[in-house]
């Protein structure tokens, strides 16, 4: 497991030529070219806050912050995680034809989406004046919130490629139970929309303390509780060595399945 992340520090200029790849394939050709890393999450933003804000009858500038210092964490989580799942697949003449650290490939779909919420939080922290939201003190806790949730989602970014590979459904399943998760997590609706009685069972959810990393510094201003950094790093370290083992325990038989 250790000799998995020695590869990948000893391969840093094959992990940055292939993230430069990934990045010309999504954005090439269009007339915008990487200015939709900055449009799309412009007008999701505005979107979103304008439909749910009426709906809700909330401060639209209140709900549009609130909404997206959520929207931006889960969209990373949920999109590296699709990608990665592709990751080995996608790319079978790399895994199999040559001889590279495969754990690069699943890196790269988490590091490319990466870049994406780095942009939609730019637009975030850009717009909040525009909205009348203060920025808080809390937000210097952000760079912390920011690492345990890369380390979380690469740990799962390693699970998802490597399940992709040997059963071929799980794409599927994953995207359809990262559709339901959603609606499950509170992104669209705050934690104090719920009844007392379902509160035990929505922190049961792990999404919830990775999203309040974000959203208590952010949206509220507060520092979040010792137990939240806790649980956010029980579960980072939990993925990360799940998925470290299991893909280094498994690599050598995904030239069978590709």
């Amino acid at each position: 497991m250790v000799t998995l992340w020695r590869e990948l520090s000893t391969s840093r200029e094959l992990f940055s030529e292939l993230l430069r790849v990934q990045v010309d394939q999504r954005y090439n050709g269009s007339a915008l070219g990487v200015l939709w890393a900055l449009a799309m999450p412009l007008i999701t933003i505005l979107s979103f806050s304008l439909i749910f804000a009426g709906l809700s009858g909330s401060n639209l500038a209140d709900y549009g912050v609130y909404f997206f210092c959520g929207y931006v964490p889960w969209t990373f989580f949920q999109a590296a995680s699709l990608h990665a799942a592709e990751s080995l697949v996608g790319n079978a003449f790399y895994v199999t034809r040559i001889s590279m650290p495969k754990q690069i490939l699943p890196l790269v779909a988490v590091a490319m989406n990466g870049i994406d919420a780095a942009a939609s939080m730019a637009i975030l922290f850009a717009l909040m004046p525009l909205l009348g939201a203060p920025y808080h003190v809390s937000m210097l806790c952000l760079p912390a919130s920011v690492a345990l949730t890369v380390a979380a989602v690469s740990g799962l970014a390693l699970l998802c490629a490597q399940a992709n590979v040997f059963f071929r459904d799980f794409r599927y399943l994953l995207n359809s139970a990262l559709f339901l998760w959603f609606f499950f997590s509170p992104v669209l609706w705050k934690p104090e929309s719920i009844s007392a009685a379902l509160q035990p069972y929505y922190r049961v959810n792990p999404a919830v303390v990775f999203l309040e990393l974000f959203q208590l510094p952010i949206h509220r201003g507060l520092i979040p509780a010792a137990q939240t950094w806790a649980m956010a790093s029980f579960w980072a370290i939990a993925l990360v060595l799940a998925g470290s083992a299991s893909f280094a325990a498994n690599r050598k038989r995904f030239y069978f399945y590709l």
